[in-house]
């Protein structure tokens, strides 16, 4: 039978589990992916593991206990694999995990030796999962301070939980006397709480979860100077790229994506496009990029300063062999009847923007669409937010490195981008009702109003003469040559706006296109959604560009495993919002609504834009070769040395005022806490050590000052008073033996003194 204090201990440390894998639901700075099958595996499968371990019969390991326990845990792990892991790479973890809680827990509650091993393993993991929780929420400004108040708890809650957890592994490993010891081990342990509060009080910043968010009344600063590039050819064919003011790859792909004619000089203005750089340190002082990552297709508003300026400015250096890359960091889903496409907090790919990942994450349940590759895209960016191409598969924690700034983010994804084409799509079906039923949220469509009904209404005229699915999504799209492409953006998606541009101004950016496609597609019975991101396409380099990435390529050693025609130069300019629709059989596409518009002209075709890059020359960048840290790691143990004297004074004074309160009393534990002090003293006085075999009488041969106390201690201890007037002459005896001891044994002077603080052989006992 399992004792109630072994069952109280085993559920804290359950509940010290379950408070560690809690934390990040509830800190905005933190995001940890539990899916429904990690739900499962970590709420579920790994407590019944423990519970199964802990539970099992008396004789554990003896033959018939550990055949039935073993037993049991394998059926569990079978029907976790069976119904929710599956037999592929996850199965692996599901069954690491899941043994590894049944044997730590089967050690540590059954075993006394191997118990105080595991302990150790354990609690090394749980710290560190705080330490890696606390480090995330210092990530950004932005995290912090939405954390902010919940990281100070998160601070203090994991300080407590790990002594906690320390205590519970203890107490559940040295099982044997752990009635006697539990004052004593909570008082050692509550010491090494009070040193460990000061070591961490020293050691961490004062700043370090305050995250002070500091504003800078001064206003803007002045815009960076701009330094021409236009001179540095860096290996290219032709040398200066600008010699002929033309572009060598003008032509438009049958994609039509925006940006024809880019490179050669403005037919209006006369002016070439320029290559121009800003010093890395002042590039985040620019004001005409404050748009960036704002909305779509460049910078702000229409009327943002970058436009005004003419100029693109670097957001991101994408490597990859495909073309083209559509990187997204917004799917909108939800529709409403007035304000039109939303963004949609429970889409799952949504997470994947902002979510700070422990490692590689993996796609739970990856599209098994027809034509689907494999690719895999390589991200340099200047911008936080993860950006990636449907359907990822894998993606690469982000490593944050500032010898290349402002490209401080830098990552790599593997997504399963849609092959498929026009020449497909023409054979395909309708969606069958279980489809139908499937993507129900991806067809919801409510138009209300004046507005709604003519939206209705066109849509009817367009597909009257439609005969399949596919041609219904070619009417839409053809519908647009008439329409006029303008470079720009506007956040009003409502219905109100979209209708204006479909029914009346026929003129607007990539996101009238998007969200208009959207909604002419739900109603032709094709689900839909408006994503936005940037979009990376051979047809978008200009010569500047590849100019631009030719410098840069010369700073970045990451990007020097790359050929140059597989690096593309997104900018400002290209940020994009598109439209993706269901293909049966083929999944989600990606749809470049603005493909038969009619381009940009002039001023308005963003590559008649200048480019912008960051002037990253070889010789700001750090030295990168390893240097042992001789300082910090001095520092450190330093401040483990002083931690370590700390604990075992704080430990022997502690212990000395807990006997001093216990030998108060008249009982035989007062006695021998009376006997230890008098032990303790003559330690730090200098006398022998006295032997654990050696008696109070036989020491008192080698040491005759100690006579009077050993005599009086024996026959106290040993023999019983005749009634309680001879037990307190007997206690008083003992005592004004042990005060005459310890005034005789007394070393005088400033040295004896010094000695007797300084003094830690007592601890010997």
């Amino acid at each position: 039978m399992h004792s109630r204090r072994l069952i109280a201990l085993f559920y804290v440390r359950f509940l010290l589990y379950l408070t560690a894998y809690l934390l990040p639901v509830f800190h905005p700075a933190i995001v940890v992916s539990y899916d429904a099958a990690t739900r499962l595996l970590w709420f579920l499968f790994v407590p019944l593991q423990m519970h199964v371990a802990f539970f099992g019969r008396k004789d554990f390991f003896r033959a018939a206990g550990l055949r039935a326990s073993v037993a049991f845990s394998a059926a569990i792990m079978i029907v976790s694999i069976v119904l929710v892991a599956g037999m592929d790479r996850s199965a692996l973890f599901f069954l690491a995990a899941q043994a590894a809680a049944f044997l730590l827990t089967a050690a540590l509650f059954r075993t006394t030796y191997v118990g105080r091993f595991t302990g150790v393993v354990e609690l090394a993991y749980i710290a560190l999962l705080y330490v890696k929780m606390l480090g995330f929420s210092r990530a950004s400004e932005t995290f912090a301070e939405a954390g902010s108040g919940i990281t100070q708890g998160i601070l203090a809650l994991s300080f407590g939980a790990i002594l906690l957890h320390a205590l519970v592994l203890y107490l559940a490993a040295y099982q044997e006397g752990v009635r006697k010891r539990t004052v004593r081990e909570l008082s050692m342990f509550a010491a090494a709480a009070a040193v460990l509060g000061v070591v961490v009080a020293l050691v961490v910043p004062p700043d370090f979860v305050n995250h002070s968010v500091v504003l800078n009344e001064l206003g803007d600063p002045p815009d960076p100077e701009l330094v021409p590039l236009d001179e540095r050819g860096n290996g290219l064919d032709g040398g200066n790229l600008l010699s002929d003011g033309r572009d060598s790859d003008s032509s438009r792909d049958e994609g039509g994506s925006p940006g024809d004619g880019a490179g050669q000089a403005d037919s209006e203005s006369g002016r070439t496009p320029r290559l121009q750089g800003i010093d890395a340190a002042d590039w985040n002082r620019r004001r005409s990029a404050a748009g960036v990552g704002a909305g779509a297709d460049g910078e702000g508003e229409r009327t943002g300063s970058g436009e005004r300026e003419g100029k693109q400015y670097a957001v991101m250096i994408v490597g990859s062999d495909h073309d083209p890359i559509y990187a997204a960091d917004g799917y909108f889903s939800a529709f409403d009847s007035r304000r039109g496409f939303q963004y949609s907090t429970d889409e799952p790919l949504n997470e994947l923007t902002y979510a700070r990942l422990l490692e590689t994450w993996r796609n739970p349940a990856p599209a098994l669409d027809l034509m689907r590759e494999d690719t895999d895209v390589f991200f340099l960016s200047t911008i936080p937010e993860r950006v990636t191409p449907y359907d990822p598969y894998e993606i690469e924690p982000t490593v944050l490195d500032t010898r290349y700034h402002p490209f401080d983010y830098a990552y790599s994804v593997t997504a399963s981008i849609s092959a498929s084409t026009p020449r497909q799509w023409r054979e395909i079906s309708e969606l069958t009702p279980m489809e139908r039923e499937e993507l129900a949220r991806y067809l919801e469509i409510e138009l209300v109003g004046e507005t709604g009904r003519k939206i209705e209404a066109f849509a009817e005229r367009l597909f009257a003469n439609t005969t399949g699915y596919y041609e219904r999504l070619q009417a839409i799209l053809s519908n647009f040559t008439t329409y006029q492409y303008e470079m720009g953006f506007t956040d009003d998606v409502s219905v109100e706006a979209v209708g204006d541009f479909l029914l009346d101004t026929k003129s607007g950016d990539c996101t009238e296109f998007s969200n208009s496609t959207a909604i002419l597609a739900r109603l032709a019975g094709i689900p839909s959604r408006v994503v936005t991101g940037y979009l990376a396409a051979k047809s978008l380099q200009t010569d500047r560009h590849r100019q631009g990435l030719a410098i840069l390529q010369e700073a970045i050693e990451p990007l020097q495993s790359f050929p140059i025609d597989s690096l593309y130069l997104v900018t400002s300019a290209h940020r994009h919002s598109w439209t993706q629709v269901i293909m049966p059989g083929y999944g989600w596409v990606d749809i470049e609504t603005t493909a038969t518009a009619i381009p940009p002209i002039g001023a308005g075709d963003p590559n008649s834009m200048d480019v912008v890059i960051p002037i990253i020359t070889p010789e700001e960048i750090l030295d990168r070769s390893f240097r042992f840290p001789w300082l910090l790691v001095g520092q450190a143990l330093l401040l483990l040395a002083l931690a370590a004297f700390a604990s075992a004074y704080l430990f022997r004074f502690g212990r000395r005022l807990y006997l001093s309160r216990i030998s108060k009393g008249t009982s035989r534990r007062s006695l021998g806490a009376l006997y230890s002090l008098l032990l303790y003293h003559l330690a730090a006085e200098g006398y022998p050590l006295k032997p654990a075999s050696e008696t109070s009488l036989e020491y008192a041969r080698r040491h005759p000052e100690t006579a009077s106390f050993a005599e009086r201690y024996t026959r106290l201890r040993y023999r019983e008073p005749e009634n309680a007037k001879e037990l307190q002459l007997s206690w008083s005896e003992v005592r004004d033996a042990y005060r005459n001891t310890r005034r005789v044994t007394r070393r005088g002077g400033v040295v004896g003194l010094a000695k007797r603080i300084a003094s830690l052989r007592e601890l010997r006992y």
